[in-house]
């Protein structure tokens, strides 16, 4: 008898994302005793058989669970409303099976662990508005389909118009709670946005000193409604910091202008370089023309990423969803150049349905989800 695990799998996902088929083996009813099951040895068996794990030496993170072919569920997740399939163990964990022998599927099943969906970190401020910082970074990486994590470094009083008030986080709490991410959490790639002191810019890169995975820099220094958020006195720090961690730094034409002096993105980008970032995307939002030319230089080569400019005033937030976006692509495994690629295209339609969010009185945001919903 053949078992349609794939239909069976393909039902299930659309109600837990905890799960992936890996094999599924079909015995015909047979004494308990007679079942071969090879290398896998039932931990628990009853008068009643219950779903039940089985060791696979193999694989310490799979758990086989066995099944009657009548009926499906997994001791590891939790109880579904409504049911995949009524078994007589009513909405539990566990399905009773009354009788033996019984036609039996042996599914192995492995957990989703944390290595298998990619995970980013923010380190930004909260814009309380939602178009930029901490929150337009969050959006942009559930919308690249990245699990989010966040270390929150000021709180704004903000919206579309004015940048009203800045509470810097103490130093120590900023650090602490990257700390307590990293403890737990495999982050894929980290995401810094917002600093605004020296001392807080020291205290992150201390905290990221064992981190070793791809760090994108958006050196935010000025709010889209023309808000100082950096401090003069921070800049040579976070070059000194920061510089030489960074995967990817960021900057707009304003910003990479504060950091080297004028010139054009080639001159500007390569200034950058030997400060000591491996990659500079200059971003030219705000330069002229019909056109929208960003540049990713390396050492080794220039790519250029063009695209229509786009006549509306609700750009807030783009800097940052931007970075996110190419840093979510990182965290994918995604090569550098198709990360600026992907996120350059998905920006350009945030830009373009942005006006029909109708968020607030002054520059809006960007719109995020496009793609799922307007």
């Amino acid at each position: 008898m053949q078992f349609d695990s794939e239909k069976w799998l393909n039902t299930y996902s659309a109600n837990s994302r905890c799960l992936r088929l890996e094999r599924a083996y079909c015995f015909d009813p047979l004494p308990l005793s007679k079942l071969n099951f090879g290398k896998f040895r039932p931990a628990r068996l009853r008068s009643f058989i219950h779903l039940t794990r089985l060791h696979d030496p193999s694989n310490d993170r799979a758990i086989t669970v066995g099944v009657p072919l009548s009926g499906l569920r997994c001791t590891s997740c939790k109880p579904i409303e409504p049911e995949l399939v009524r078994t007589g163990g009513g909405n539990s964990l566990w399905t009773s099976i009354p009788h033996w022998p019984f036609r039996f599927a042996v599914l192995i099943l492995e957990p989703r662990h944390d290595d298998m969906v990619a995970k980013a970190l923010t380190i930004a401020g909260s814009d309380s508005g939602g178009g930029a910082g901490i929150q337009a970074d969050i959006k942009a990486f559930s919308a690249m389909g990245v699990y989010a994590a966040s270390v929150v470094t000021a709180v704004t009083a903000q919206n579309t118009k004015a940048v009203t008030a800045i509470h810097p986080i103490p130093d120590d709490i900023v650090a602490a709670q990257i700390k307590a991410v990293l403890d737990d959490i495999q982050i894929d790639v980290v995401k810094i946005g917002m600093l605004g002191t020296p001392s807080l810019i020291a205290a992150v890169a201390d905290a990221l000193a064992d981190y070793g995975g791809p760090i994108v820099l958006d050196p935010v220094m000025v709010a889209k409604s023309g808000d100082t958020l950096l401090a003069d006195s921070a800049i040579s720090a976070l070059k000194s910091s920061l510089f030489k961690r960074a995967t990817l730094l960021t900057p707009n034409i304003p910003e990479a202008t504060k950091l080297v002096g004028g010139g054009s993105p080639q001159v500007q980008a390569n200034a950058l370089l030997e400060l000591g970032v491996g990659a500079v995307l200059m971003k030219g939002g705000h330069a002229d023309g019909k056109t929208c030319t960003d540049y990713l230089v390396t050492k080794k080569a220039t790519k250029e990423y063009a695209a229509p400019r786009i006549n509306t005033g609700n750009t807030h937030g783009t800097g940052c969803s931007y970075a996110s976006a190419i840093a979510a692509g990182l965290a994918q495994g995604m090569v550098l150049t198709d990360a600026v690629s992907r996120a350059h295209t998905w920006l350009h339609n945030a830009i373009l349905h942005a006006d029909a969010l109708h968020v607030g009185q002054g520059h809006g945001p960007v719109h995020h989800f496009h793609a799922l919903w307007t």
